[in-house]
């Protein structure tokens, strides 16, 4: 992350800490006005810098690129790097997803930047009066695998397509940055999907004058939208296959950002609807995915449903139930799974108010009962059904360490 700072009298400082480190240029002025940049082999860091102190007048524009095959962004570490007030450094490239973009630097620079992209320009320009030590860079290559997602390419990421069913993880940079404007797309591409369920990450945190907005076109054309502030970050769902993200940030503090998945779902497994849940009679599904089971939110009174699910797949042993952390019935309301146990037994694991514990079923099909009151209402259940293979886990850790 990088760190901008005034300098004030700077220039004395930086003159008292040449001398004190015995600093070279590396190069003269007149040899760095002419140099053009450089394609570098290999993954090697390479050393990028201005003469100190650099010169008056300077309008230098330098291209650099990394040929190497692996490498996939480029980091800049900036060393002792001052400018002037009204000296600055440009670095410009093009993204990996085509994007131009630039970013302008002044005064002090700390810390580092990534260029997504393995080819970028160096614009420095300096005017008539004072001259400073000048920036000093360390240019290292980076492979797909180290490839860092911050604030720049953050920035410039316009969002993503996504084939399958397997649930997505989207995020800001951690943590993000000032003034910042991102608008993103994400689509889904299976004809099964009906809507994407968005669930955040209890760590997710804004500022409260910055702003973070989900949104999507509904059937009749109208746009339904959800924003989000500070710590509240509320479960959403999307009716459809894509949705549109919008992040704003002003020149304040910057926290960690969010962290959400989205999870495609298909006609069985999407959000009921207290008017068609009873005629839900479950569903077999095919592939070794994850579905997602729920009733309405919040659900309504006297509601009944009896529903069998049944995974086609002979390698399945097991079935994992995952509950999600919202899941709340009223104290007389019940849910229940029953199921065949390893024995041959018929067994069933009953659930009410806030007491949802995740657990194996052991083979590949269950059978699920909710019944609803006249009283109070909740948000419902929702849980995650995991197939899995192999033997089946008594505790989450167990199933983690297979």
């Amino acid at each position: 992350m990088l760190i901008r700072r005034g300098h004030g009298s700077i220039f004395f400082a930086i003159l008292l800490l040449t001398a004190m480190l015995d600093v070279a240029s590396a190069v003269t002025c007149d040899e760095y006005a002419a140099y053009p940049g450089d394609v570098f082999d290999g993954m090697q860091s390479r050393r990028l810098e201005t003469p100190h102190p650099y010169c008056n007048n300077f309008n230098v524009t330098q291209t650099f690129s990394f040929s190497d095959s692996l490498a996939a962004q480029v980091k800049l570490d900036f060393n002792y790097t001052f400018f002037g007030s009204y000296d600055h450094l440009m670095i410009s490239f093009v993204t990996r997803s085509g994007i131009n973009m630039t970013e302008t630097f002044s005064e002090e620079v700390d810390g580092n930047f990534y260029v997504d992209g393995t080819e970028f320009e160096l614009t420095f320009v300096s005017n008539d009066y004072g001259m400073y030590y000048g920036y000093d860079i360390l240019a290292t290559p980076l492979t797909q695998d180290n490839a860092v997602y911050d604030c720049g390419a953050f920035s410039v990421d316009p969002g993503a397509t996504f084939d399958g069913l397997e649930p997505r993880t989207i995020a800001s940079s951690h943590p993000y940055c000032d003034d910042m404007l991102v608008i993103q797309t994400y689509n889904f591409t299976d004809d099964e999907i009906v809507e994407i369920s968005i669930s955040f990450d209890d760590e997710s945190e804004i500022e409260v004058f910055d702003s973070l907005a989900l949104s999507y076109e509904s059937a009749d054309g109208e746009t339904i939208r959800k924003e989000y502030y500070g710590s509240s970050f509320e479960n959403f769902l999307v009716v459809g296959k894509s949705f549109s993200l919008e992040f704003n940030s002003d020149y304040s503090v910057a926290y960690y950002g969010y962290t959400f998945t989205a999870t495609p779902l298909t006609e069985a497994s999407s959000v009921p609807t207290c008017e068609n849940f009873s005629s839900i009679h479950g569903a077999t599904f095919d592939s070794l995915g994850v579905q997602t089971i729920q009733s309405p939110h919040p659900y309504c009174d006297n509601l009944q449903g009896f529903q069998q699910y049944y995974f086609s797949n002979e390698t399945i042993s097991y079935l994992w139930i995952d509950f999600d952390s919202q899941s709340r019935i009223e104290s007389y309301d019940r849910l229940i799974l029953s199921y065949f146990d390893e024995s041959g037994d018929h067994t069933s694991k009953e659930f009410s108010n806030v007491y949802f514990t995740n657990f194996a079923i052991p083979g590949n099909s269950f059978n699920l009962t909710f019944t609803a009151d006249y009283s109070v209402n909740y948000y419902g259940y929702k849980f995650t059904v995991t197939p899995g293979i192999g033997e089946v886990p008594l505790t989450e850790c167990e199933r983690f360490e297979q």
